[in-house]
């Protein structure tokens, strides 16, 4: 009985927007909205009907028309969420067209700005819901005080240390490095929290980044990703056009960088002479942080998208699309001198980032 009963299942070939149910023995519609489904609901969709959009909150909704400050994804499937905070109306590229009320936009840096006047003092920021015009000298707790537009912006909200393992690190660890003898910088993301650990696991002192004034971390694919880096005591976070870095030893953050003038990502990381390589968005400009100055500088290339390299004491920077290759040297005023070489390398692999002493 039961073999003809699957035999009966298995041989229902149900049309596009239907689901098979086992039993009525009868293929059923799917919510009008689902190109298939796997139950009846309206939160059952497999994929959206032309016009429309699967849901930012939920992928397996479709809707009509994004909510406010939502956009269509490039790909014409998806709402996705609007990056530059304040923001109700932008391109599927990430431009603000439309700030949310007592909000301003500017254009050249692609940021929503409260207001001339709405807050009494330029040293207070105005909190959400903007229609509210509440404005306070600091902002609460999952929200950090953005200087530049003078709002509270949303952070995800980290765990407290009191609501981490007290005496043992046993969250999932993105990075390990050695701190001091027998003892160990260890940094989870998922936790937003780094710790200095001992050869057993144990914890000698923890900190959460929302501790430290930092952005919360974001776990959609859509949204922008964090990066980070560990060099001796220091470590450093990049999200977007923010960095900032922290010296472990004395838990002080002694570089804050709100507006970088684009996404950056991070390259690569020079311990011996305490440099973050970092590239921008257009991949145009050989950036670093020098950790021991905390300064950010930069220097502008003729090429686009390139390989950067450190072999011996030298910097090599090679052009991915055109055959020209940059060598650089660390001069004794911190700066990077960059000359052109008549013989660039060949078959370098994409992304390949490596030095040898």
């Amino acid at each position: 009985m039961n073999l003809i009963f699957i035999q009966y299942c298995l041989a229902q070939t149900c049309q596009k927007s239907q689901i098979f149910d086992a039993l009525q023995k009868a293929c059923l519609s799917c919510s009008l909205d689902c190109e298939n489904c796997f139950n009846l609901s309206q939160q059952s969709c497999i994929g959206c009907v032309k016009n429309s959009y699967m849901s930012y909150d939920d992928v397996s909704t479709c809707q009509n028309q994004c909510q406010k400050n939502e956009v269509i994804d490039s790909e014409g499937n998806r709402c996705i969420k609007c990056k530059v905070y304040g923001c109700i109306q932008c391109t599927s590229q990430q431009i603000c067209l439309v700030c949310d009320e007592n909000l301003v936009l500017d254009k050249n840096k692609n940021q929503c700005n409260a207001k001339k006047g709405i807050c009494e003092s330029d040293l207070q920021f105005l909190n959400p819901p903007f229609e509210s015009r509440k404005c306070t000298n600091t902002c609460q707790q999952s929200y950090q005080q953005n200087y530049s537009s003078q709002i509270c912006e949303f952070t995800q909200q980290c765990p407290q240390i009191q609501q981490l393992s007290s005496s043992v690190m046993n969250t999932f660890v993105n990075d390990i490095a050695i701190f001091k003898e027998n003892q160990y910088i260890a940094v989870s993301v998922a936790a937003c929290s780094f710790a200095v650990v001992d050869k057993n696991w144990n914890i000698i002192t923890k900190q959460t980044l929302q501790e430290i004034n930092t952005f919360g971390f974001f776990n959609r694919q859509d949204e922008t990703q964090i990066q980070y880096f560990l060099s001796g005591v220091y470590g450093g976070y990049l999200q977007g056009q923010r960095f900032n870095v922290m010296n472990f030893e004395t838990l002080q953050v002694e570089f804050d960088e709100k507006n970088l003038e684009q996404q950056h990502k991070i390259k690569y990381v020079d311990d011996f002479y305490k440099l973050v390589f970092m590239t921008d968005s257009q991949a145009s400009a050989l950036i670093w942080y020098d950790i021991e100055r905390k300064k950010i500088n930069s220097i502008q290339l003729s090429i686009n998208h390139f390989i950067l390299l450190k072999i011996l004491k030298r910097y090599y920077i090679q052009s991915k699309d055109v055959n020209m290759l940059f060598i650089g040297t660390f001069q004794q005023d911190f700066s990077i001198s960059l000359i052109q070489s008549k013989k660039c390398f060949s078959d370098i692999p994409d992304n390949i980032l490596w030095r040898t002493h």
